[in-house]
């Protein structure tokens, strides 16, 4: 018998990526292998989950906004942020180009939300952070 704890969806991904199952049925939990199973529900921590879906979230946002100015990042990835990193350091000072300046301007307000999601301390609202609405977007 398993005894269920709600701790969002990355628990279920947590389950399946270890071998097993748990599906809802007649309103009972089953599950594959209920010790096992259960020893994953107990210990598994949401927050880490919910925190990198966030960040993933942001980063991959983050990516639309700079493929507008630079076409050819794929806008469903977070590559964008490493390659900011890779033009910042090829830039050798001054005043950046307009298009990088707003590279910039949104890589430095997606490592601000990022910063403010690390410090989030429940799943729940990992989970619900608006990657789109919450941080500052130039």
């Amino acid at each position: 018998m398993i005894t269920y704890t709600e701790k969002g969806y990355g628990l279920h991904a947590a389950i399946r990526d270890a071998g097993f199952f748990l599906k809802k049925r007649n309103g009972v939990w089953i599950s594959s292998d209920d010790v096992a199973v259960q020893s994953i529900i107990d210990n598994y921590d949401p927050i880490v989950a919910a925190r990198q879906n966030a960040i993933k979230r942001v980063k991959i946002h983050a990516s639309r906004l700079i493929s507008d100015i630079y076409p050819f990042i794929d806008p469903e990835s977070d590559q964008a942020i490493g390659l900011y990193r890779f033009a910042e350091d090829l830039w050798q000072g001054g005043t950046l180009p307009p298009r990088l300046k707003a590279f910039k301007n949104i890589f430095d307000a997606a490592s601000a939300a990022i910063a403010d999601i690390k410090l989030i301390n429940d799943w729940q609202s990992a989970d619900a952070y608006d990657a789109v609405n919450t941080p500052l977007w130039p």
